[in-house]
Protein backbone atom coordinates (compact mmCIF):
# COMPACT_ATOMS: atom_id res chain seq x y z
CA UNK A 1 0.00 0.00 0.00
CA UNK A 2 1.49 3.39 -0.87
CA UNK A 3 1.99 5.54 2.61
CA UNK A 4 -0.29 8.19 3.59
CA UNK A 5 0.01 11.66 2.68
CA UNK A 6 0.77 13.84 5.81
CA UNK A 7 -1.58 14.74 7.84
CA UNK A 8 -1.63 18.40 8.28
CA UNK A 9 -3.95 21.56 8.66
CA UNK A 10 -2.66 24.98 7.46
CA UNK A 11 -3.38 27.40 9.28
CA UNK A 12 -6.01 30.33 7.90
CA UNK A 13 -6.93 33.61 9.12
CA UNK A 14 -9.05 33.30 12.23
CA UNK A 15 -7.65 29.72 12.93
CA UNK A 16 -6.84 29.10 16.33
CA UNK A 17 -5.68 25.72 18.24
CA UNK A 18 -9.28 25.23 20.02
CA UNK A 19 -10.86 25.53 16.70
CA UNK A 20 -8.55 23.54 14.63
CA UNK A 21 -8.69 21.00 17.57
CA UNK A 22 -12.25 21.12 17.23
CA UNK A 23 -12.93 20.43 14.35
CA UNK A 24 -10.57 17.45 14.45
CA UNK A 25 -12.57 15.88 17.42
CA UNK A 26 -9.91 16.63 19.56
CA UNK A 27 -8.78 18.98 22.66
CA UNK A 28 -5.78 21.39 22.35
CA UNK A 29 -3.88 19.00 24.79
CA UNK A 30 -4.04 16.23 22.42
CA UNK A 31 -2.74 18.75 19.67
CA UNK A 32 0.01 19.82 21.54
CA UNK A 33 1.15 16.27 21.99
CA UNK A 34 1.48 14.86 18.39
CA UNK A 35 5.20 15.22 17.13
CA UNK A 36 5.75 18.56 15.12
CA UNK A 37 3.96 20.87 17.23
CA UNK A 38 5.76 21.49 20.09
CA UNK A 39 6.46 24.81 19.41
CA UNK A 40 3.31 25.70 20.38
CA UNK A 41 3.41 24.90 23.50
CA UNK A 42 5.54 27.42 25.21
CA UNK A 43 1.84 30.37 23.27
CA UNK A 44 -1.00 27.71 22.36
CA UNK A 45 -2.82 31.07 21.63
CA UNK A 46 0.11 31.81 19.10
CA UNK A 47 -0.25 30.81 15.21
CA UNK A 48 0.48 32.43 12.43
CA UNK A 49 -1.05 32.01 8.87
CA UNK A 50 0.41 29.85 7.26
CA UNK A 51 1.12 27.42 9.95
CA UNK A 52 1.19 23.91 9.08
CA UNK A 53 -0.12 22.09 12.40
CA UNK A 54 0.16 18.36 12.42
CA UNK A 55 -2.99 16.23 12.69
CA UNK A 56 -1.31 13.17 14.16
CA UNK A 57 -1.78 9.96 12.22
CA UNK A 58 -4.31 9.40 9.04
CA UNK A 59 -6.45 7.01 9.63
CA UNK A 60 -5.10 3.86 7.52
CA UNK A 61 -7.34 2.95 4.35
CA UNK A 62 -9.15 -0.55 4.47
CA UNK A 63 -7.32 -3.33 2.79
CA UNK A 64 -8.78 -4.00 -0.34
CA UNK A 65 -9.94 -8.18 -1.28
CA UNK A 66 -8.05 -10.23 -3.74
CA UNK A 67 -9.33 -10.95 -7.08
CA UNK A 68 -10.87 -14.59 -5.52
CA UNK A 69 -12.60 -12.61 -2.42
CA UNK A 70 -14.29 -10.27 -4.57
CA UNK A 71 -15.74 -13.07 -7.26
CA UNK A 72 -16.57 -15.10 -3.77
CA UNK A 73 -18.56 -11.64 -2.55
CA UNK A 74 -19.88 -11.51 -5.62
CA UNK A 75 -21.20 -14.99 -5.92
CA UNK A 76 -22.94 -14.79 -1.85
CA UNK A 77 -24.91 -11.00 -3.54
CA UNK A 78 -25.81 -12.70 -6.70
CA UNK A 79 -27.53 -15.88 -4.49
CA UNK A 80 -28.41 -13.32 -1.92
CA UNK A 81 -30.26 -11.38 -4.93
CA UNK A 82 -31.71 -14.27 -5.92
CA UNK A 83 -33.46 -15.44 -3.10
CA UNK A 84 -34.81 -11.96 -2.39
CA UNK A 85 -36.06 -12.12 -6.01
CA UNK A 86 -37.89 -15.36 -4.78
CA UNK A 87 -39.28 -13.75 -1.49
CA UNK A 88 -40.58 -11.15 -3.54
CA UNK A 89 -42.69 -12.91 -6.04
CA UNK A 90 -43.85 -15.58 -3.18
CA UNK A 91 -45.15 -12.39 -0.86
CA UNK A 92 -46.54 -10.93 -4.57
CA UNK A 93 -48.84 -13.89 -5.36
CA UNK A 94 -49.41 -14.10 -1.67
CA UNK A 95 -51.48 -11.15 -1.58
CA UNK A 96 -53.24 -11.01 -5.31
CA UNK A 97 -54.39 -14.73 -3.32
CA UNK A 98 -56.06 -12.66 -0.55
CA UNK A 99 -57.05 -9.65 -2.49
CA UNK A 100 -59.11 -12.38 -4.54
CA UNK A 101 -60.98 -13.82 -1.55
CA UNK A 102 -61.58 -10.15 0.07
CA UNK A 103 -63.69 -9.19 -3.34
CA UNK A 104 -65.63 -12.34 -2.36
CA UNK A 105 -66.37 -11.36 0.98
CA UNK A 106 -69.31 -9.24 1.73
CA UNK A 107 -68.35 -5.33 2.52
CA UNK A 108 -68.00 -4.65 6.09
CA UNK A 109 -68.66 -1.25 7.48
CA UNK A 110 -64.74 0.37 8.27
CA UNK A 111 -63.38 0.23 11.37
CA UNK A 112 -63.07 3.93 12.62
CA UNK A 113 -59.85 4.89 13.53
CA UNK A 114 -58.21 5.40 16.67
CA UNK A 115 -58.75 8.44 18.39
CA UNK A 116 -55.35 10.81 19.02
CA UNK A 117 -53.88 10.85 22.20
CA UNK A 118 -55.72 13.38 23.91
CA UNK A 119 -53.04 15.81 25.58
CA UNK A 120 -53.02 19.09 26.23
CA UNK A 121 -49.57 21.38 25.21
CA UNK A 122 -48.58 23.58 28.21
CA UNK A 123 -48.17 27.28 27.27
CA UNK A 124 -47.64 30.26 28.29
CA UNK A 125 -49.54 31.61 31.78
CA UNK A 126 -51.70 27.53 31.71
CA UNK A 127 -52.14 26.34 34.97
CA UNK A 128 -54.17 22.82 35.87
CA UNK A 129 -57.07 24.79 36.76
CA UNK A 130 -57.32 26.42 33.93
CA UNK A 131 -56.70 23.70 31.87
CA UNK A 132 -59.72 21.65 34.01
CA UNK A 133 -62.15 24.35 33.30
CA UNK A 134 -61.75 24.00 29.37
CA UNK A 135 -62.44 20.06 30.13
CA UNK A 136 -64.96 20.70 32.07
CA UNK A 137 -63.18 18.61 34.62
CA UNK A 138 -61.99 19.20 38.18
CA UNK A 139 -58.36 19.55 39.23
CA UNK A 140 -58.26 16.53 40.97
CA UNK A 141 -60.02 14.71 38.23
CA UNK A 142 -57.26 15.31 35.86
CA UNK A 143 -54.53 14.32 38.84
CA UNK A 144 -56.30 10.75 38.78
CA UNK A 145 -55.68 10.86 34.57
CA UNK A 146 -52.78 8.18 33.82
CA UNK A 147 -49.71 9.91 32.96
CA UNK A 148 -50.23 13.33 35.75
CA UNK A 149 -49.24 11.58 38.57
CA UNK A 150 -45.80 13.63 38.16
CA UNK A 151 -48.03 17.04 39.50
CA UNK A 152 -49.71 15.28 42.33
CA UNK A 153 -46.47 16.26 44.55
CA UNK A 154 -47.07 20.42 43.52
CA UNK A 155 -50.50 20.59 40.93
CA UNK A 156 -49.35 24.26 40.61
CA UNK A 157 -46.37 23.61 39.22
CA UNK A 158 -46.10 22.55 35.46
CA UNK A 159 -43.92 24.02 32.85
CA UNK A 160 -44.18 25.15 29.62
CA UNK A 161 -44.12 22.28 26.57
CA UNK A 162 -45.41 19.59 28.71
CA UNK A 163 -47.98 17.50 27.94
CA UNK A 164 -50.99 17.14 30.33
CA UNK A 165 -53.64 14.12 29.65
CA UNK A 166 -56.99 14.70 29.12
CA UNK A 167 -58.20 11.13 29.16
CA UNK A 168 -59.73 9.19 26.54
CA UNK A 169 -61.52 11.29 23.98
CA UNK A 170 -65.19 10.87 22.62
CA UNK A 171 -64.95 8.15 20.77
CA UNK A 172 -66.56 9.81 17.40
CA UNK A 173 -70.06 8.91 16.55
CA UNK A 174 -71.07 6.73 13.55
CA UNK A 175 -71.98 8.92 10.71
CA UNK A 176 -75.30 7.85 8.65
CA UNK A 177 -75.35 7.87 5.70
CA UNK A 178 -76.26 10.10 2.59
CA UNK A 179 -79.75 8.69 2.14
CA UNK A 180 -80.80 8.71 5.55
CA UNK A 181 -79.58 12.22 6.44
CA UNK A 182 -81.72 13.34 3.48
CA UNK A 183 -84.71 11.72 4.66
CA UNK A 184 -84.20 13.08 8.28
CA UNK A 185 -83.68 16.12 6.45
CA UNK A 186 -86.93 16.27 4.89
CA UNK A 187 -88.71 14.99 7.72
CA UNK A 188 -88.02 17.79 10.41
CA UNK A 189 -88.48 20.19 7.82
CA UNK A 190 -92.22 19.12 6.77
CA UNK A 191 -92.63 18.73 11.05
CA UNK A 192 -91.08 22.44 11.62
CA UNK A 193 -93.42 24.13 8.75
CA UNK A 194 -96.33 21.88 10.40
CA UNK A 195 -95.30 23.53 13.88
CA UNK A 196 -95.03 26.94 12.20
CA UNK A 197 -98.59 26.82 10.55
CA UNK A 198 -100.18 25.63 13.68
CA UNK A 199 -99.17 28.36 15.91
CA UNK A 200 -99.65 31.38 13.50
CA UNK A 201 -103.24 30.18 13.16
CA UNK A 202 -103.70 30.39 16.75
CA UNK A 203 -102.24 33.68 16.96
CA UNK A 204 -105.11 36.76 16.82
CA UNK A 205 -105.20 38.89 14.15
CA UNK A 206 -103.31 42.57 15.47
CA UNK A 207 -102.97 45.28 14.20
CA UNK A 208 -100.08 46.72 12.47
CA UNK A 209 -98.61 48.77 15.50
CA UNK A 210 -98.41 52.69 14.48
CA UNK A 211 -94.95 54.35 13.58
CA UNK A 212 -93.51 56.22 16.99
CA UNK A 213 -94.32 59.95 15.68
CA UNK A 214 -91.54 61.94 14.50
CA UNK A 215 -90.03 64.40 16.35
CA UNK A 216 -91.69 67.94 16.03
CA UNK A 217 -89.51 70.88 16.11
CA UNK A 218 -88.59 73.40 13.16
CA UNK A 219 -84.90 74.05 11.58
CA UNK A 220 -84.53 77.81 11.69
CA UNK A 221 -83.86 78.73 7.83
CA UNK A 222 -82.71 82.43 6.72
CA UNK A 223 -85.86 84.76 7.44
CA UNK A 224 -86.98 83.03 9.95
CA UNK A 225 -88.53 84.49 13.65
CA UNK A 226 -90.20 83.59 16.51
CA UNK A 227 -93.18 84.90 15.40
CA UNK A 228 -93.13 83.88 12.07
CA UNK A 229 -92.66 80.35 13.42
CA UNK A 230 -95.55 81.28 15.74
CA UNK A 231 -97.97 82.12 13.07
CA UNK A 232 -96.93 78.73 10.97
CA UNK A 233 -98.01 76.19 13.74
CA UNK A 234 -101.12 78.41 15.34
CA UNK A 235 -98.95 79.54 17.94
CA UNK A 236 -98.16 82.56 19.87
CA UNK A 237 -95.02 83.53 20.56
CA UNK A 238 -95.32 82.81 24.41
CA UNK A 239 -96.78 79.58 23.88
CA UNK A 240 -93.80 78.40 21.94
CA UNK A 241 -91.72 79.93 24.56
CA UNK A 242 -93.64 77.95 27.18
CA UNK A 243 -92.37 74.76 25.11
CA UNK A 244 -89.84 72.65 26.76
CA UNK A 245 -86.83 72.93 25.31
CA UNK A 246 -86.83 76.53 23.65
CA UNK A 247 -85.77 78.14 27.11
CA UNK A 248 -82.99 79.42 25.51
CA UNK A 249 -84.92 82.16 23.72
CA UNK A 250 -86.69 83.04 26.51
CA UNK A 251 -84.21 86.19 27.27
CA UNK A 252 -83.95 87.51 24.04
CA UNK A 253 -86.85 86.37 21.93
CA UNK A 254 -85.69 88.11 18.65
CA UNK A 255 -82.21 86.63 18.34
CA UNK A 256 -82.82 82.80 16.78
CA UNK A 257 -79.78 82.05 14.68
CA UNK A 258 -79.93 79.60 11.56
CA UNK A 259 -79.54 76.24 12.45
CA UNK A 260 -81.48 76.60 16.18
CA UNK A 261 -83.94 73.98 16.84
CA UNK A 262 -87.08 75.40 18.05
CA UNK A 263 -89.62 73.04 19.82
CA UNK A 264 -93.34 72.76 18.14
CA UNK A 265 -94.83 70.63 21.13
CA UNK A 266 -96.20 67.14 20.99
CA UNK A 267 -97.62 65.85 17.69
CA UNK A 268 -100.82 64.09 17.81
CA UNK A 269 -100.80 60.95 17.76
CA UNK A 270 -101.85 58.95 14.79
CA UNK A 271 -105.57 57.78 15.83
CA UNK A 272 -107.18 54.56 14.79
CA UNK A 273 -109.73 54.08 11.31
CA UNK A 274 -113.10 55.14 13.30
CA UNK A 275 -116.03 56.13 11.72
CA UNK A 276 -116.98 59.59 13.19
CA UNK A 277 -119.10 62.27 11.86
CA UNK A 278 -117.21 65.20 10.28
CA UNK A 279 -117.59 68.70 12.64
CA UNK A 280 -119.69 70.53 11.19
CA UNK A 281 -117.59 73.90 9.16
CA UNK A 282 -119.18 77.41 10.12
CA UNK A 283 -120.11 79.27 6.81
CA UNK A 284 -118.76 82.43 8.52
CA UNK A 285 -115.50 82.67 10.44
CA UNK A 286 -115.95 85.01 13.68
CA UNK A 287 -114.36 87.63 13.17
CA UNK A 288 -111.69 89.25 16.11
CA UNK A 289 -113.85 91.92 18.08
CA UNK A 290 -111.69 95.16 17.92
CA UNK A 291 -112.40 97.77 20.53
CA UNK A 292 -113.86 101.69 19.42
CA UNK A 293 -111.39 103.60 18.05
CA UNK A 294 -111.69 106.18 20.66
CA UNK A 295 -111.12 103.64 23.01
CA UNK A 296 -107.44 101.95 21.04
CA UNK A 297 -104.04 102.89 22.69
CA UNK A 298 -101.00 103.59 20.49
CA UNK A 299 -97.68 103.11 20.42
CA UNK A 300 -94.87 105.11 17.86
CA UNK A 301 -92.70 102.98 16.76
CA UNK A 302 -89.25 104.05 18.13
CA UNK A 303 -85.46 102.90 16.69
CA UNK A 304 -85.10 98.96 17.92
CA UNK A 305 -88.33 98.54 18.32
CA UNK A 306 -90.44 95.22 17.42
CA UNK A 307 -93.91 93.92 17.68
CA UNK A 308 -92.55 91.11 20.57
CA UNK A 309 -90.81 93.91 22.45
CA UNK A 310 -94.22 95.96 21.94
CA UNK A 311 -95.95 93.01 22.60
CA UNK A 312 -94.43 92.16 26.13
CA UNK A 313 -94.51 95.92 26.96
CA UNK A 314 -98.22 96.25 26.88
CA UNK A 315 -99.28 92.45 27.29
CA UNK A 316 -100.67 92.19 23.92
CA UNK A 317 -99.66 89.13 22.02
CA UNK A 318 -98.02 89.70 19.00
CA UNK A 319 -100.69 87.73 17.17
CA UNK A 320 -102.96 90.42 18.18
CA UNK A 321 -101.11 93.33 17.70
CA UNK A 322 -100.78 92.18 13.59
CA UNK A 323 -103.91 91.49 13.68
CA UNK A 324 -105.72 95.10 14.72
CA UNK A 325 -102.93 96.90 12.47
CA UNK A 326 -102.98 94.70 9.60
CA UNK A 327 -99.24 93.95 9.61
CA UNK A 328 -98.76 90.83 6.82
CA UNK A 329 -95.11 90.62 8.17
CA UNK A 330 -94.90 91.25 11.87
CA UNK A 331 -91.05 91.12 11.91
CA UNK A 332 -91.54 93.94 9.67
CA UNK A 333 -92.41 97.43 10.97
CA UNK A 334 -91.37 101.10 10.96
CA UNK A 335 -89.47 103.72 12.80
CA UNK A 336 -92.68 106.58 13.35
CA UNK A 337 -95.38 104.10 12.76
CA UNK A 338 -98.42 104.20 15.20
CA UNK A 339 -99.29 100.65 16.61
Amino acid sequence: QPAPAANVHDVKEGDNLSTIAQKQGKTVDELLAIPGNEKYKADPNKINVGDRVNLGEPAAPAPQPNADAQAQQAQVEAAQKAEADKQAQEAAQKQQQEQAAAAQQPQATPEQPAPAANVHDVKEGDNLSTIAQKQGKTVDELLAIPGNEKYKADPNKINVGDKVNLGEPAAPAPQPNADAQAQQAQVEAAQKQQQEQAAAAQQPQTTPEQPAPAANIHDVKEGDTLSAIGQKTGKSVDELLAIPGNEKFKDNPDKINIGDKVSLGDIAQNQPDVQTPAPSIPTEMPQPEVAPAAEVASHNVAEGDTLSKISQDTNVSVDQLAAANNISNPDHIEVGQNI
